[in-house]
């Protein structure tokens, strides 16, 4: 009996089976890898942006609102910076803790210094300023910064808050209560959150908004993703925290 081959139908059909189940494999793949991607770019943007998030809280916990900075309005002063022309915050407001660096502590007995001062009424003693700050790095990636200058001559009285002359390309500047200045070089400091995004003039990367001793935080972060289908996507997120600072 005579073997019968495939006819010309069925190898098209045979073909045309297989290019559907490929096209299947492919797009089952390519979403995965997509998501893959996207994981990956949402750890990059949160990681950091996270720790920053717990770290400012813990910050602005142990200040309160008479020494925060602001405008003639009452707002966290804005900038616009003249590396990107974008409009952004700066946050500035004193700090308790002393220089960790100092060994032994200011009271002669710690050696490390990174605590915070109370009087014998359990107010805090200023002993340094943070500043935080939006900057871009050489790669063009938009960072929140943390600035911090220790001075003994914070304690005194009338010192906070400081105002803000004005923000560089390459520092801060600000004016003490006691009229002298203090400049920040702007590419020093931590980089605390990478990915800043502005948004509008209303939305800047780094929000934060004072109402009564509550501050409302809210941070901007976005990122271009490349799945693999071509074409480009942003991955865009906000973290939002608030804290209630001291009231003496």
């Amino acid at each position: 009996m005579r073997k019968r081959g495939y006819t010309l139908v069925e190898i098209i059909i045979v073909f045309a089976v297989l290019g559907v189940l490929s096209a299947a494999a492919y797009s089952l793949i390519s979403q995965g890898k997509d998501a893959a991607e996207s994981v990956d770019v949402r750890a990059q943007l949160t990681g950091g942006a996270r720790t920053a998030m717990t770290e400012i809280v813990r910050d602005l916990s142990e200040t309160n609102t008479s020494t925060v900075s602001t405008d003639a309005s009452d707002l966290v002063p804005y900038f616009t910076d003249p590396l990107n022309g974008e409009t952004h915050q700066v946050l500035v407001f004193a700090s308790a803790r002393g220089d960790p660096s100092v060994s032994p502590g200011e009271d002669g007995v710690h050696a490390d210094n990174d605590y915070v001062h109370l009087d014998s009424d359990y107010r805090p003693v200023w002993r340094s300023v943070i500043i935080y700050c939006t900057y871009v790095t050489p790669e063009g990636i938009q960072q929140l910064r943390k600035y911090v200058s220790y001075d003994n001559a914070y304690s005194a009285d009338g010192m906070f808050p400081f105002s803000l002359t004005s923000v560089s390309a390459t520092a801060i500047n600000l004016q003490k209560g006691d009229g002298t200045s203090l400049v920040i070089a702007r590419n020093t400091g931590a980089a605390r959150a990478n990915y800043i995004a502005y948004k509008d003039a209303a939305i800047t990367g780094a929000d934060f908004t004072i109402s009564n001793s509550l501050m409302k935080i809210n941070l901007y972060l976005s990122k271009l993703e490349l799945p693999t289908k071509g074409g480009t996507r942003t991955l865009a997120i906000t973290l939002t925290g608030s804290v209630v600072m001291r009231n003496k």
